[in-house]
């Protein structure tokens, strides 16, 4: 427009070349980042995962420090990460991690580090990490089939309690619907989300067993889609 002065946008700040690069830089730019690395099928800033990846990696930076030189990462670092992580040091402040967190953790930096290596750019060699065992993870289904029943039994008996006294709200009897819920996440292996987003045209029968199909993008575990 006549007579105004356009405003130009601020250029991002970009790494000095006669500075190293510093694990936060090398965190963000792998982030950002939308060409594959390594056994990675498509960039993390496309990723599904790519929140969950960013909170990792600021776990990683609380440990070591945002501003420490990427190169300067080694096997000390590696075992300074896993003692905060599982709560062996006296300056840990956060709760203490699973062998599953850990590992989940260490994979993102490890990420980090072999975009560089395959990018060319200035990166340390790589450091040793033995994975811990995940056997024990409390997050695996463990529930017997009799205990299975059990649990969605004590769900439908919740439509029959007897309603209160005089004040509060009135008892809703829905648990029955939540049983119906619940028994599908159980037999189809899904999350709640997914779950919930499951629709008709999304179920359908071959050979005499029921299929479901997860295919909505931001719905796909891992970001692949299946059938189950």
């Amino acid at each position: 427009i006549r007579g105004r002065v356009p405003r130009s946008r601020p250029a991002i700040p970009l790494p000095s070349a006669s500075l190293p690069m510093t694990l936060k830089q090398a965190c963000d730019q792998a982030l950002q980042d939308r060409l594959p690395w390594g056994r990675s099928r498509r960039g993390w800033a496309d990723s599904p995962s790519r929140a969950t990846y960013a909170g990792q990696l600021k776990d990683i930076q609380r440990i070591l420090g945002p501003s420490l030189p990427v190169t300067r990462i080694n096997q000390a670092s590696v075992d300074a990460i896993i003692n905060d992580l599982r709560g062996e040091r006296v300056t840990h402040r956060g709760p203490r991690n699973s062998g599953a967190t850990i590992n989940r953790k260490m994979f993102a930096l490890f990420s980090v580090l072999r975009r560089l290596h395959d990018r060319g750019l200035p990166a340390p060699p790589m450091p040793r990490y033995a994975t811990f065992d995940e056997s024990d993870n409390a997050r695996q289904f463990v529930f017997t089939a009799k205990q299975e029943r059990g649990l969605f039994e004590q769900i439908q008996r919740l439509d029959t309690r007897l309603q209160g006294g005089q004040g509060g709200h009135p008892l809703k009897r829905d648990a029955h619907a939540y049983h119906d819920l619940f028994v599908f996440l159980a037999d189809v292996g899904c999350r709640l989300t997914a779950g919930l987003n499951v629709q008709w045209c999304d179920v359908f029968e071959d050979n005499e067993s029921m299929y479901v199909r997860f295919f909505r993008k931001k719905h796909l575990k891992g970001g692949r889609p299946r059938t189950t």
